[in-house]
């Protein structure tokens, strides 16, 4: 839809408004309109706001339709988009698709926050320093690493604090989403003073020299985008009966740290009598073993265990432990169905994105 640069208003008292609208519009700006009548040629009558304007499309639209439109263009000729109303999970996947784009594994921000851990000491704000200990979270000691630690790992990792927050409930003071979004709001540029257009402000807010804060800010906003496209890959399955949940776990093994990915799903039982089904699939590429996926699976009183390792020698290493875990399994009275090794690729769970999610034509 086109809005012709030499607009003819409707009303001609109505000129200079008209004007003023046309020269406020900004790109990806959304507009809610009203046609008035359609003129015929293909031209309609626009009503925006308080404002008349003639506008071209090769849309059919009739008196009274009500319009949801983006700018595309601003001046010298603007450019409008129909908005239409999302497919049901389209703004799952985009958000997603943004998060995607954004984050960053927590092990690479770690790295690249305790870089900048000497600026971070030297800066003036305490903020700094807030920021890198933030992203440089303390890891789990492999020694240390147990059922409560891994549930109060996953209580923090901030994948539930909206849920929380939907029943009432207050955030943990340690929910690592929350801490972020802080960081995020404290390290935003302020503004400086009256701006007149959205490009002016932009660049009001935006400190001169501040290169560690910009970076800073940058580092956090990849964590927050970590977590919610583990939250969107969550929600983003097909199945209502299928839950997920993906989680990063840092370990800390001596003086060297490593990343866990952990994707746990939960199957509902099919029928009232039955228990539900229970599977975690654990990522890891340590020095000694290589890239490694480790699935395990409990389902009607039983568990099974699987690993699946790029490295032969890994390979041989696990298949000779795995009597060894058998009879561990056994002592803590569980039921072993099935246990197995075998070689093969092994790529983290960010590897397997929701159907979908990625579904478009180039």
């Amino acid at each position: 839809m086109k809005i012709p640069a030499a607009l003819r208003p409707a009303v001609a008292q109505a000129g200079a408004r008209a004007l003023d609208l046309l020269a406020s519009l900004r790109p990806g700006q959304e507009l809610a309109a009203r046609v008035l009548a359609p003129l015929g040629r293909g031209q309609v009558r626009l009503l925006l706001g308080s404002t008349e304007l003639v506008a071209a499309t090769p849309l059919r639209l009739a008196a009274g339709d009500r319009l949801r439109l983006v700018v595309e263009k601003g001046l010298p000729q603007p450019v409008l988009r129909l908005l239409t109303e999302p497919p049901p999970g389209q703004p799952l996947k985009e958000l997603a698709r943004q998060a995607l784009v954004r984050q960053q594994p927590p092990g690479e921000l770690a790295g690249q926050a305790r870089s900048l851990a000497p600026q971070a000491q030297a800066a003036p704000s305490p903020l700094a320093r807030q920021a890198v200990e933030a992203l440089a979270r303390p890891a789990l000691s492999m020694e240390r690493l147990d059922a409560p630690a891994l549930r109060r790992t996953l209580a923090e990792s901030g994948l539930f604090l909206e849920a929380r927050l939907a029943r009432g409930l207050p955030p943990l003071p340690s929910d690592r989403k929350l801490a972020l979004l802080r960081l995020l709001r404290d390290l935003a540029p302020r503004p400086t003073g009256p701006a007149t257009s959205p490009e002016t402000s932009a660049a009001a807010r935006r400190p001169s020299g501040e290169g560690l804060f910009e970076r800073l800010l940058q580092l956090v906003e990849a964590g927050v985008s970590r977590i919610q496209h583990h939250q969107a890959a969550s929600l983003a399955g097909d199945d209502p009966a299928r839950s997920v949940w993906r989680i990063d776990l840092p370990l800390q093994q001596g003086e060297r740290r490593d990343e866990l990915q952990l994707r746990i799903r939960r199957e509902a039982p099919a029928d009232a009598d039955a228990e539900a089904g229970w599977e975690a699939e654990v990522h890891f590429d340590f020095e000694e073993t290589g890239p490694v996926n480790a699935r395990i699976g409990f389902r009607q009183g039983q568990v099974s265990c699987s690993f699946r390792a790029e490295r032969a020698d890994t390979v041989q290493r696990f298949a000779a432990a795995l009597p060894m875990l058998e009879r561990r399994l056994e002592a803590a009275g569980l039921s072993v169905a099935s246990l197995g090794c075998s070689q093969g690729a092994s790529p983290p769970p960010d590897a397997e994105l929701p159907r979908g999610l990625l579904d478009e034509q180039a």
